[in-house]
């Protein structure tokens, strides 16, 4: 399991990376920080995807969700 988790790690830095570089015009479509929320949209659905068929759920401390909520709250307001 956790060679997995090291995988999907660099893996998510890589397509991060080279999303940059593709993603030219669609940027320039979008602009700058709608961009960004797309991307960030879709990386969080592929995180939950990858979860569900790992089955990595129990990993999550459900301690922090306060945390993340105000995060994801304070993220909406931001731009």
């Amino acid at each position: 399991m956790e060679l997995f988790v090291v995988v999907f790690a660099l893996s998510a830095s890589l397509i991060w990376a080279l999303a940059s570089l593709v993603a030219y015009k669609p940027v320039q479509y979008f602009g700058t920080f709608e961009f960004v929320r797309i991307q960030l949209a879709t990386s969080a659905l592929v995180l939950v995807i990858i979860m569900m068929i790992t089955g990595s759920w129990d990993t999550v401390l459900w301690k922090h969700s306060n945390a993340l909520i105000i995060s994801g709250f304070f993220r909406n307001f931001a731009g």
